[in-house]
């Protein structure tokens, strides 16, 4: 029993390389991905976040204390890599202005994300614009309370 789990815990343990090869996340994609994903954990050490990276299957998403999301970097796109914000309460009722303009953008109501899809490596963005706006609205921990 234990060798199973040990079996099941390495195949889902994911890292760039298994995207090229098990996903075939375009290398273009990928690379896009990884610049958002590395940019990320920059600008959260700078600010010392207790936010951390954690691997899954097709995204990277970076943690609150208690694995609460509150960034995720998605390869699962046809548009380009997506860097995507959770956000406590409905995008429309907190007037906050769009950091990234140039980039085609979705708000996905149903589970509180904003999403803006980076295409190539000249289009990513300044992550640390993001962060900050999302700050003021991100509990240090425990859930996102709806609203």
């Amino acid at each position: 029993m234990q060798k199973e789990r040990q079996t099941a815990a390495a195949r889902s343990e994911w890292s760039w390389d298994r995207y090229a090869t098990e996903l075939r996340v375009p290398s273009g994609r990928l690379e896009v991905a990884r610049a958002l994903a590395e940019a990320l954990v920059a600008a959260i050490a700078e600010r010392d976040l207790p936010w951390q990276p954690r691997f899954r299957k097709g995204y990277v998403s970076f943690q609150r204390p208690g694995d609460y999301t509150v960034f995720v970097v998605d390869m699962g796109y046809r548009a380009g890599a997506a860097l995507k914000v959770k956000l406590r309460h409905q995008l429309p009722t907190l007037g906050i202005p769009n950091p990234y303009p140039s980039l085609g953008v979705r708000w996905m109501a149903d589970t509180r994300e904003w999403a803006w899809f980076v295409p190539s490596m000249d289009a990513v963005p300044d992550v640390r614009l993001a962060i900050d706006l999302v700050l003021p609205y991100t509990p240090a921990d425990g859930p996102m309370p709806g609203g």
